[in-house]
């Protein structure tokens, strides 16, 4: 074989070598940015601010790479390389876009309110709770949306906002708030009366496995609670997947909202 057939090869083989990073590359950013959004806008999801910068750190790093492919593949054609740059930053403003708007949002947030912590770590409920007032559950519900992508550790959000969904009879929606906020929910009483709530709507929707379910992850994730053993003891006495009458324990006052008492309201 001569030098200029096996330099053609291994040209060739690197051009192979190439197209196969950029479409490795070019499905991970797609899978990636597609899975970001159903996080964002169908689970209304929200990542820390680490996370997020991270993400926007790896879709940087994966230009970075791909200009770098294109300029060597296609650099002969101007045109072609100016329509595959635009294709790639369109691409990316769709799929990671919404990224970017929460990183700049939260830091602007940061910035204005410096010297209150309070105000960084407690929400302003008052739009919310006026549109509730005037029965208007979807501007409510939306309000709330808002508030859990800025503070998206806060169950007592995540209740409301499951609260407004019951209203508007959107129980499928409410049940995945509700199981949010338990998730959130770092104190057992706390998470006891979400974990009922829950379980109510569950039962409406004769979930009843489901709904024991949640019992029991309540008394795994607090073994040493007093109304553990109580639950856990239902559910082995339970026939038909149905549990026992919850055990009767005072909502906290973490959780209380313009109701009262968000848990229970919609019960009584």
């Amino acid at each position: 074989m001569s030098l200029k057939s096996l330099t053609k090869m291994l040209y060739a083989l690197s051009m192979m070598a190439l197209d196969a990073i950029a479409l490795s590359a070019g499905l991970l950013f797609v899978v990636i940015g597609v899975w970001s959004l159903r996080k964002r806008f169908q689970k209304h999801e929200e990542w820390p601010l680490r996370v997020q910068m991270f993400m926007l750190a790896g879709v940087l790093g994966f230009y970075l790479i791909e200009i770098t492919i294109l300029r060597v593949v296609i650099r002969e054609n101007v045109m072609h390389f100016i329509f595959a740059l635009l294709g790639l930053l369109v691409a990316g403003a769709a799929l990671y876009g919404h990224i970017a708007v929460s990183v700049v949002s939260r830091l602007m947030v940061e910035l204005l309110v410096p010297d209150n912590p309070a105000a960084a770590t407690t929400p302003r409920l008052g739009p919310a709770e006026a549109l509730e007032r005037q029965g208007n559950w979807e501007g409510a519900l939306n309000e709330y949306y808002i508030l859990a992508r800025i503070y998206p550790r806060n169950p007592m959000l995540c209740v409301r906002a499951a609260n407004n969904l019951l209203k508007m009879n959107r129980c499928e929606e409410a049940v995945a708030w509700f199981e949010r906020a338990i998730k959130y929910a770092d104190k057992a009483d706390d998470n006891l009366a979400i974990v009922r709530r829950l379980c109510d709507v569950l039962e409406s929707l004769e979930q009843h496995d489901r709904a024991n379910e949640a019992l029991r992850l309540f008394t795994l994730r607090f073994a040493d609670h007093d109304a553990s053993r109580e639950i856990a003891a239902a559910i082995e006495r339970g026939s038909g997947g149905k549990r026992q009458k919850q055990v009767a324990t005072p909502v906290p006052d973490g959780l209380v909202s313009l109701e009262d008492d968000p848990i229970r309201s919609e019960e009584e």
